[in-house]
């Protein structure tokens, strides 16, 4: 029986609520009593758990609550007995009592500072605390994971996005890479943008010798982060995005495919061998084994090794897109000289190990035509899911920043996941939205709702508690930042100055099956514009208040949002306001708020489906 011949009557749509009274049953059985205890609930340091699946909840609301402090009004001072004990060594010397700021306020302890507040100061941050503690107990709301597990344990590193590329130089190259596993120790991901390191061939004017490309050391990037969990509870996560008009690029498209893996994995191109010095060579002998089915079954992860803890995408430009559309050829560029790269002998050779090479002149500009590239690019992604694509200038032009004015706000890579772009050194804490619990009991059914969407919408949601998770989510996410604790200076002042956050969404599949709305039908993609159009705006509105309270964040004065008369169309966009109501500027907390992310286990945790994606394998 297909779908057409299904009725109403026939479709039993699930209940529009998780109102259980306990903890344990509006959480699955695995959420509860598997990936809980596994990765969230505290532990001590022999490996036993010190903390029940409520105290999750308690411990992070407790937390995260501490961040309204440096508000309050009138002065606070702490002493050391209000510092928690693994952080008493950031209690100045030869002090009695500090002034609680945003610099401190992540080393205190809830209780202790509870008790030195006025009642009033009390009680607003026990109000705080329950407000968060109600929205994550109830799964409203849920942080992503380094929150979950680090506020008010010892690590106190909130966020999970981090960008952090490398310059064309071998000391930065690598102190990038020791910056990198800090930040996995520490339980992040991070992302990096490759283009700017010298191609394969190139000069290297220290040696005399010749440059080995981006791709070896993102091998060396690759094996550290093998060794290194984040937070010693998941694997380390990496994004690796080189610009399209890097020489090397051919390389990098296909370097997650399974005949680069299993040549490099088995050393197929090892120069020791006298019988197979050439890369062309050995891709032909992994392809060969490939397609004669001769991989033995022990080796059969070598097709799937290589870079295999990053994943990858082309930053694609819009000339090249034109280039594309015209039928062009393309011109690549040096990054060491910012000039068209004049193809080395390593360059042809690079190029001819993919096919390519006929279309490369050594001494000569490397052009190749746009849809060659474009060819292979899609090719992986099919066969391979990678790489994926970036557009950089769109990614710019929707930025809190004029790049052309302010070029140092340029945006070059994203988190591991893609979806945060993200500064260098910036980083993002993100949270998300159950939208599957905002369906109202008595929602309707679309498939027989005599109505437009306007109406239906405003029938089937919960919008008084939309806006209550809305504002809540964007108040604690405004607090995540401040109560983080990096490992890297350069991230802290970067973070603290910019107050970036990404409020988000999961359970969209499971709405639209509560409320009779087929995913990726033109009507449920018009629901998800909505409902994501609303926390846009909203969520500013809440970052607006926040500014109005706090301040805004410190690089508000270059940002469009101090002029939003010269960026009309942004501004409205980004906040529903007319730009001519706020010549004078609009102050906001945060540059950025929203953020889709995929929400691996924290839509678990939510017992629902994950981010904004469809619900997989429902049928065996």
């Amino acid at each position: 029986m297909n779908d057409e011949e299904l009725s109403v009557e026939e479709v039993q749509l699930p209940a529009k609520r998780q109102d259980e009274p306990t903890l344990e049953e509006r959480m699955s059985e695995n959420a509860y009593e598997n990936i809980l205890p596994a990765r969230y609930q505290v532990k001590n340091a022999d490996g036993e758990l010190v903390e029940d699946q409520e105290g999750v909840f308690e411990r992070v609301a407790e937390n995260i609550a501490l961040g309204d402090v440096p508000h309050m009004d009138g002065i606070i001072e702490v002493g050391p007995s209000e510092y928690r004990s693994e952080f008493l060594d950031e209690f100045p010397d030869g002090e009695q009592q500090v002034e609680v700021t945003e610099d401190n306020v992540k080393y205190l302890d809830y209780d202790a500072v509870s008790e030195v507040l006025a009642p009033e100061a009390r009680r607003a941050l026990e109000s705080t605390k329950e407000e968060f503690h109600d929205l994550m107990e109830h799964l409203a709301f849920m942080p992503n994971t380094p929150t979950l597990i680090n506020a008010g344990d010892e690590l106190q590193q909130l966020s999970a996005c981090f960008v952090d590329s490398p310059a064309d130089d071998m000391v930065d190259i690598h102190e990038t890479e020791k910056e990198a596993a800090q930040v996995f120790q520490s339980g992040g991901g991070m992302g990096y943008a490759f283009s700017h390191l010298r191609p394969y061939g190139d000069k290297v004017g220290s040696t005399g010798g010749i440059a080995s490309g981006p791709i070896t050391f993102m091998r060396t990037y690759d094996q550290m982060c093998k060794t290194i969990a984040q937070g010693g509870t998941r694997r380390g996560a990496q994004m690796g995005v080189m610009d399209i008009s890097h020489p090397d690029i051919i390389e990098f498209i296909h370097a997650k495919n399974k005949d680069v893996s299993l040549a490099v994995a088995l050393g197929l191109n090892d120069p020791k061998d006298p019988t197979n010095t050439s890369f062309k060579e050995a891709l032909e002998e992994a392809r060969d084994l490939i397609e004669d089915g001769k991989v033995p079954q022990h080796l059969r992860n070598a097709v799937e090794q290589h870079l295999s803890n990053f994943n990858i995408s082309v930053g694609v430009t819009d000339d090249f897109m034109e280039t594309l559309e015209e039928g062009g050829e393309f011109t690549f560029t040096n990054p060491r000289t910012d000039e068209p790269h004049i193809a080395t002998p390593e360059t042809k050779e690079l190029w001819e190990r993919y096919d390519l090479g006929h279309h490369v002149t050594v001494g000569e500009p490397l052009s190749v035509p746009a849809e060659e590239v474009w060819e292979r690019i899609i090719e992986g992604a099919y066969e391979n899911g990678e790489p994926g694509v970036i557009f950089l200038d769109r990614v710019n032009e929707e930025h809190s920043f004029d790049v052309e004015e302010h070029p140092e706000h340029e945006m070059v890579a994203t988190n591991p996941c893609g979806e945060q772009p993200l500064e260098e050194y910036e980083a993002c804490n993100l949270g998300h939205i159950n939208l599957s619990t905002l369906a109202v009991e008595n929602a309707p059914d679309w498939r027989e709702y005599d109505g437009d969407v306007d109406s239906f919408l405003s029938d089937a949601i919960d919008w008084e508690e939309f806006d209550r998770r809305i504002y809540t989510g964007t108040h604690f996410l405004d607090n995540v930042v401040t109560m983080s604790d990096f490992p890297i200076p350069e991230i802290e002042e970067k973070v603290t100055s910019m107050r970036k956050i990404g409020l988000g969404i999961m359970g969209y599949a499971q709405l639209l099956i509560q409320l009779g709305i087929p995913y990726g039908s033109d009507l449920g993609n018009d629901v998800a514009r909505r409902l994501m159009r609303y926390i846009n705006h909203e969520s500013k509105a809440e970052s607006h208040h926040l500014a109005q309270e706090r301040g805004s964040f410190d690089e508000w004065d270059d940002s469009k949002y101090a002029d939003p008369t010269s960026y009309p169309s942004w501004f409205e966009e980004h906040t529903g306001e007319n730009p001519f109501d706020w010549e004078d500027g609009f102050p906001v907390r945060n540059h950025n708020t929203t953020t889709i992310a995929p929400t691996g286990t924290t839509s678990m945790i939510g017992n629902t489906s994950g981010g904004c994606e469809p619900l997989h394998n429902v049928a065996f």
